[in-house]
């Protein structure tokens, strides 16, 4: 056992030291202040979503970019509440463009189905994706614009941040998006990208129905920026960047339920289990077996007293290099690190992957009032 374990741990560090260092290896985004030169087509697919929607739109109003260099494309999944009405009033006496288009579904994937079809109506040759639970910050599509302008990607990921308040819930939530970002800026420090995520997400139009869209993973309910991103990466390896840069980040609304905790965390495995991307699966193996590793030593504290020095250890050390990592986003994002939950929600996340790695086996989750298969 204590040879398994140290295997465990090794590999444990050895990931979480690959992604410090790949966060470090990537470059700073530094904007000049340059004038506007992309347009965008923002596209926003929503269902259920009048709780959230205020606060988007209020965001959104506030856009220090040009009204006339871009759009927003919003697409109605079934929603049965007043999401619909919460937009055209909001928006009204507004001089932003903007489109309400009603999803047509083709596939497994509402989301996917939405966003396919309000590219097919974009304007623009850039197309600019976010969730309706998030808010967005004012300089966002300068950031972006000058970016491609100075980088010329294809696609640029940006940073993704939870939202908190003082509960356990919505603070394991935010620690954990951290380390999200961690692997994600890391990956593309390594120029090996591994994550990213649609809640901040521009690509170009064109490219988007060169690599057939969606086309091949459109039967998984999940996966429309992993699996794009992956398509990108195929046809132009080097075209695919992310922009490292605070204040560009999109803040996104945590669920508000354990049970919601577990569904979403089911979707989001639902897409890396059929992710073909090596680094992705390998990273993801090496994490999930750290954490389990996690579980087993703290039981065997109880278990065999003689050796508890030993599983003392292994607890301590990964403990110590999850908080560095954390540590480092943190400083990213201009976060601090001073919570009495950053303790409970490193040491119950262990227990919390395993949970949901266990649950997904029926294959079958439930999300927005709806129920899916793997």
């Amino acid at each position: 056992m204590i040879l398994i374990l140290t295997v465990m741990l090794l590999l444990y560090l050895g990931s979480m030291t690959w992604i410090l260092i790949g966060m470090m290896k990537h470059p700073y985004f530094q904007p000049k202040g340059s004038k506007p030169k992309i347009k965008f087509s923002l596209i926003i697919p929503f269902r259920n979503e009048a709780d959230n929607l205020p606060r988007l739109l209020t965001s959104l109003r506030k856009l220090n970019y040009p009204t006339s260099d871009f759009e927003i494309l919003f697409v109605n999944d079934a929603s049965e509440d007043a999401s619909q009405e919460i937009i055209l009033a909001e928006l009204a006496d507004s001089e932003i463009s903007f489109q309400l288009f009603q999803n047509e579904r083709y596939s497994n994937s509402p989301k996917k189905d939405a966003i396919s079809l309000a590219i097919k109506k974009a304007e623009y040759d850039w197309i600019v994706t976010t969730d309706a639970d998030c808010r967005v910050p004012r300089i966002w599509m300068h950031y972006l614009s000058e970016f491609i302008d100075k980088n010329k990607p294809k696609m640029v990921c940006g940073p993704v941040l939870f939202e908190t308040d003082a509960t356990l819930l919505q603070q394991f939530q935010f620690w954990d998006g951290l380390s999200l970002q961690a692997a994600t800026i890391a990956g593309f420090g390594w120029n090996k990208p591994v994550l990213n995520n649609a809640a901040n997400l521009a690509f170009k139009k064109n490219v988007f129905f060169e690599v057939n869209g969606f086309e091949g993973n459109n039967h998984l309910a999940s996966g429309d920026d992993v699996f794009l991103m992956e398509k990108f990466k195929k046809f132009y390896p080097n075209r695919v960047h992310y922009l490292k840069n605070s204040e560009a980040a999109v803040t996104t609304q945590p669920v508000d339920s354990l049970k919601k905790l577990v569904m979403q965390r089911i979707r989001w495995a639902s897409k890396t289990s059929k992710n073909k991307n090596i680094g992705t699966r390998l990273l993801g193996g090496i994490v999930f077996l750290g954490n389990i590793g996690f579980i087993i030593a703290f039981i065997c504290c109880f278990l065999y007293p003689m050796e508890a020095q030993f599983f003392a250890f292994f607890l301590l050390m990964k403990l110590t290099a999850d908080t560095l990592v954390l540590t480092m986003t943190t400083c990213f994002f201009k976060k601090s690190m001073l919570s009495p939950f950053l303790f409970p929600c490193n040491f119950s996340y262990p227990f919390v992957v395993v949970w949901v790695f266990l649950n997904s086996w029926n294959g079958s989750y439930e999300w927005k009032g709806r129920n899916f298969r793997k």
